[in-house]
């Protein structure tokens, strides 16, 4: 919710979640994103709140 609106990339992500940053870390962001999509949108494969930014990172939409 801080980062409303922000592009967060997978190393920030990873390091304020887990305080490294590794492949292993890269995989388990996709897929905490990926059950969080489950949870809150309505399309999770059309995604509103938490997009992707290819390249970047994510956002969250509010």
């Amino acid at each position: 919710m801080k980062y409303s609106g922000v592009i967060v990339s997978h190393e920030e992500l990873s390091l304020l979640l887990w305080k490294k940053n590794d492949s292993k870390s890269y995989c388990k962001l996709a897929t905490l994103v990926f059950q969080l999509r489950q949870k809150i949108e309505i399309d999770p494969k059309n995604p509103r709140f938490v997009q992707t930014i290819r390249g970047k990172g994510y956002k969250l939409i509010l």
